[in-house]
């Protein structure tokens, strides 16, 4: 993602549309329908998020203490500190932690066994 923290073109969009919280009161969570964010993730790989609100400008986040640092990680994912990115990606702000949870499922995907060889 750092070397796309100035372009919004180079970013694609998973979801655009309203959440639950866009009515909610500052500090609560933002639930987007569950089916909304159905974005498959393949294993082994890194990959940035996005996220923009129309409606005001209150994400919470930390400061963090190393941009690419791991924060928090299981056996299934890392979840590395990273940046914000200000006024449509006009100004870059390092490191953030962002204070916010992320529901996920881990799927098992099945794979060929290699045929016995002749």
């Amino acid at each position: 993602y750092k070397a796309y923290k100035y372009s919004s073109s180079s970013w694609s969009g998973v979801y655009y549309g309203s959440s639950y919280s866009d009515t909610a009161p500052s500090g609560s969570f933002t639930h987007f329908p569950d089916d909304s964010l159905n974005t498959p993730l393949a294993g082994g790989r890194t990959f940035g998020m996005y996220i923009t609100n129309s409606y005001y400008d209150d994400f919470q986040y930390s400061n963090g203490s190393n941009e690419g640092r791991i924060f928090v990680s299981n056996e299934h994912l890392a979840i590395t500190e990273g940046a914000g990115v200000g006024g449509y990606f006009s100004s870059y702000y390092s490191p953030r932690v962002w204070n916010g949870g992320l529901r996920y499922t881990a799927k098992q995907v099945d794979t060929e066994q290699p045929s016995t060889p002749p």
